[in-house]
């Protein structure tokens, strides 16, 4: 579908593509436009697509008196758009990272439009620079910067063999992409920083695995699937998990911890049936057709895997790129084609009422806003959905992040050196996160906190029994005996959406309950 061919290309045509939302950088591009008009050269620029920042968009074209340039089309089929790509003479990629830290990574309307022979400009943001060769398959510029922008736009329209050139070899560098040759310099980038020591520890864990009574078996009897071996993916699941290994380096059961990292699907599968039932998912009617699954903050895959082998349709999430790419490939373990992306919990890239169940576990402590996670969870689930998700206690005798007794009595910043004294700190290679950074809550404080946002919740940990219940019950209430709850929240029919001026209060108030 997206190829090049020979075609009549509109020598003054800029198009680009994609959701109107702040990411996407579309006003340095009307910028760059104003900017091309005043230098007197002939410029029509369409923007294909639909989003919040249309309105914005508009207002700024009137301003800057581009309403006979630039033209803002809706979304089209996804068939029509190598038309489009092949009628252009630029395309334009102005992408940007928010102050929130929210950003493209390699946005697949720009393999699109390069694989359609297309010359393309683009920010030199996130990972575009490891598929556009400044000068060769396209040309980067500075983020934010509508001038770079006029510039480069200008270049390729100025000079048509210069276009041409571009356009071939970028046609070229992706026709030649493949998963193995793109994740190589990824793979090669963890062996150089896990070094020979952990290779030597992490190989013959591996080798032991696919033996007979490995894991390899445990997997097939636990999910019902027999797992197959492919080197080079199990190559990469194992360079991709090297560094947190090497971060638990000072743990006595470091091979334990291989194996799980390596299978996390057979750890998994042992939770499925009580967070399924906790979700009310495992019906009969849903179980035929397969309940879709928002797997947010998926880490290494192991739950979405489950969920794929028990006849889900499952989508997985997770910030990191790296975990992304260990759940496809987890999945390809077992012929599950699984879709899993990369974003920020607090802004899902998902229509409202798209899932039927949400899982969030070991997620709600690391987002910047939790407030804003809960929203989005409620945004997305359908009527009648549920969300699992864990809470950490707020005084866990043992912290399940750092393995440490009694850090979460001290003040915090006491709490940050101790860490550090036993060299437990994760800032080298997981979330940048210290202890006091990360949202713990006492139980009462979150069920709170979590009505008062427009969530039913339901204790998913709470045992039968009029006496087993009760007692349960008094630990919750005392934030004792545990140190990790699991709780089913559904969003409460009737409740009103939060204000801005709300919003902060529940804000505060949830800064006092951590």
């Amino acid at each position: 579908l997206f190829h090049r061919s020979p075609g009549d290309r509109t020598d003054d045509l800029l198009l680009a593509v994609g959701r109107l939302t702040p990411k996407k950088g579309f006003e340095h591009l009307l910028s760059a436009c104003a900017i091309l008009r005043r230098q007197g050269r002939p410029l029509r620029c369409i923007v294909i697509g639909s989003g919040r920042c249309r309105a914005r968009l508009e207002r700024l074209r009137s301003d800057l008196d581009l309403d006979d340039v630039v033209e803002l089309r809706n979304s089209v089929r996804h068939d029509d758009l190598p038309r489009w790509y092949r009628r252009a003479a630029v395309f334009a990629m102005p992408a940007q990272v928010l102050d929130d830290g929210n950003r493209d990574g390699i946005p697949n309307v720009l393999l699109e439009a390069m694989a359609c022979g297309t010359p393309v400009v683009a920010s030199r943001v996130s990972s575009i620079p490891e598929v556009v060769e400044d000068g060769r398959t396209g040309l980067l510029v500075p983020p934010r910067d509508p001038a770079a922008l006029a510039d480069a736009i200008g270049r390729l329209l100025d000079d048509p063999l210069l276009a041409a050139e571009i356009g071939r070899s970028a046609a070229a560098s992706v026709a030649s992409l493949d998963y193995r040759r793109a994740n190589r310099p990824l793979v090669d980038e963890f062996r150089s920083l896990v070094g020979a020591t952990l290779e030597d520890r992490l190989d013959p864990v591996e080798r032991r695995t696919w033996q007979e009574g490995g894991m390899a078996e445990k997997a097939a009897r636990r999910l019902g699937v027999a797992p197959r071996r492919d080197t080079h993916g199990e190559a990469i699941i194992r360079d991709a998990i090297a560094p947190g290994i090497r971060a638990n380096a000072w743990r006595p059961d470091l091979d334990r911890l291989v194996e799980r990292r390596l299978w996390d699907e057979v750890f998994k599968a042992r939770r499925l049936p009580a967070l399924l039932g906790a979700l009310g998912i495992e019906s009969p009617g849903i179980e035929s057709h397969g309940a879709r699954i928002l797997d947010l903050g998926a880490g290494r895959g192991g739950l979405s895997v489950g969920f794929a082998a028990r006849g889900h349709r499952v989508v997985a999430l997770d910030l990191r790129y790296r975990n992304c790419l260990v759940t496809r490939l987890r999945g390809r373990r077992y012929d599950f084609e699984i879709p899993a992306t990369t974003s920020i919990g607090e802004q899902l890239p998902f229509a409202a009422e798209t899932f039927d169940a949400v899982s969030c576990l070991e997620v709600l402590e690391h987002v910047l806003d939790p407030i804003a996670l809960l929203g989005e969870i409620r945004r997305v689930l359908r009527p009648g959905g549920a969300c699992v998700l864990t809470v950490i206690n707020r005084w866990a005798h043992l912290d399940p992040h750092y393995r440490l007794w009694g850090i979460n009595f001290l003040p915090r910043s006491v709490a940050n050196r101790y860490i550090a004294l036993r060299r437990r700190t994760k800032e080298s290679y997981r979330d940048l996160q210290t202890l006091d950074e990360m949202h713990y809550y006492r139980f009462g404080a979150f069920v709170r906190l979590a009505q008062r946002l427009g969530f039913e919740v339901e204790d998913a940990e709470r045992p039968e029994g009029f006496l087993p219940s009760r007692l349960h019950d008094l630990k919750r209430k005392a934030s004792l005996g545990f140190d990790t709850a699991l709780v089913v929240i559904r969003p409460a029919e009737g409740l009103r959406q939060l204000t801005p001026r709300s919003r902060r209060r529940h804000s505060r108030r949830a800064a006092a309950a951590k």
